[in-house]
């Protein structure tokens, strides 16, 4: 993977931590799409730690929605 590339990457799970932590529900569930996304084999540690914490949200539909990423997504060993 490229240096900007990988760059970039880190830059949407930053902004993507900081939406699911203060947006809207809209916010959480685009933060969650972005947190699906992997640089490689696995998601990032920093994803999978915010998509565990948004499956735990007060809102039903967010934390189901986080529950089905984390089924569905490879995550670290």
């Amino acid at each position: 993977m490229s240096h900007i590339l990988a760059s970039g990457f880190a830059e949407a799970i930053k902004r993507a931590t900081v939406i699911s932590e203060v947006g809207t529900r809209d916010d959480k569930f685009a933060a969650i799409a972005i947190f699906s996304i992997s640089n490689g084999k696995y998601i990032s540690r920093t994803a999978q730690t915010n998509l565990e914490r948004l499956a735990q949200d007060p809102d039903k539909e967010v934390a189901e929605y986080a529950k089905h990423v984390l089924a569905s997504v490879n995550l670290m060993p």
